[in-house]
């Protein structure tokens, strides 16, 4: 019947009957209809309704890459975060591919943010980090994450690191500023703050208030030289 419904062209029909065959079975065969009912699904309403057919491979373990990517995109569509954070775990236990791996890593962290989980976001945080040491949005990820947790030096020293990792010098500038206030304002560290904002007024000396900032701290530090200099630009 259902091959007979597929060459017809009968996907309408063909798409509850494959979807009952998967909750009748058990195991590699529930799923096989599973998937067939949510393509077809797909093709005939939209990527929303294929949920029902997703829940259903859902139910058997071992889980696929299929059902545990698809459940990952259902739960986030959904707010769902908790299991995101689950699909997304076990998606990442399942590549040897750094660049694969951080990614997965790093929506992992994500999801564990959305669901309060903070201890969990860092340590996904850290392993995007560890698996590409120049990955941006997580070195900023990382850095919300820290200033939210009151860890405003561990905030400021992310984002120093996100700078780095960037290819243009503006964004550097602009990413440094961010440091230089958190050092200043929040961590109360004037060596870093000073140092952060050399790196700025480097690329631009008239950025937001560098000049100003900065003219402070070498008053304060007695620095007559570098004041001198900043005064000439």
């Amino acid at each position: 019947m259902a091959s007979t419904l597929i060459g017809a062209g009968r996907d309408e029909e063909l798409d509850p009957i494959a979807l009952e065959i998967a909750r009748a079975l058990q195991g590699p065969e529930s799923v096989a209809h599973a998937m067939l009912s949510a393509r077809l699904r797909q093709q005939t309403a939209s990527w929303d309704d294929t949920r029902e057919a997703v829940e259903t491979a859902w139910r058997h373990t071992p889980r696929g890459l299929w059902v545990l990517r698809q459940m990952a995109a259902h739960a986030r569509a959904r707010g769902e975060h908790g299991l995101a954070l689950e699909c997304d775990r076990a998606l990442g236990e399942r590549t040897s591919r750094p660049s694969e791996a951080a990614t997965l890593s790093l929506r992992a962290a994500q999801s564990a943010l959305k669901a309060g989980q903070i201890e969990d976001a860092l340590a996904f945080l850290s392993q995007t980090i560890e698996l590409v040491p120049h990955h941006v949005v997580a070195h900023l990820e990382l850095a919300a994450v820290l200033e939210a947790t009151n860890n405003p030096a561990g905030a400021a020293a992310a984002l120093e690191a996100a700078a780095s990792a960037c290819a243009s010098p503006a964004e550097q500038a602009r990413i440094l500023y961010r440091a230089a206030q958190m050092w200043q304002d929040k961590a109360d560290d004037s060596m870093h703050a000073r140092q952060a904002l050399e790196a700025v007024a480097a690329v631009d000396p008239s950025f937001e208030d560098v000049f100003q900032r900065l003219r402070g701290i070498y008053i304060a530090d007695g620095a007559r030289a570098e004041l001198a200099a900043l005064l000439e630009r």
